[in-house]
């Protein structure tokens, strides 16, 4: 009977420290778990803000890609009037040349 109880006492003590090699796996699981729960949730964080910045930078691509549009309708009206008016002041001078003459041969 001693035998018996001594070695179930054995098995006891062995379940036991089975028992308590689990529970500091288990803990040391948990602990990992909620660091890498952290870490994805840092990422994950980092990623949300990257992608906004993009966002961010994609709309102010697509203002300066708009502005520079106009710009370029301006550069083009602005060289269309430029030829326009020295046109003009090419026919000015023309006439103005013309009327110089004209009052030279009249004196």
């Amino acid at each position: 009977m001693r035998d018996e109880l001594a070695r179930f006492e054995h098995e006891k003590d062995s379940i036991m420290g089975r028992l308590k090699d689990a529970e500091a796996l288990t803990t040391d699981i948990q602990r990992e778990t909620s660091a890498i729960k952290g870490n994805l949730q840092r990422k994950t964080d980092e990623l949300k803000r990257l992608e906004r910045e993009h966002e961010s930078n994609l709309d102010r691509l697509r203002d300066l890609t708009n502005q520079l549009d106009s710009l370029r309708g301006q550069e083009v009206h602005g060289k269309g009037e430029k030829r326009r008016l020295e046109d003009e002041l090419a026919e000015i001078t023309k006439e103005k040349e013309g009327l110089i003459r004209r009052m030279n041969d009249l004196n």
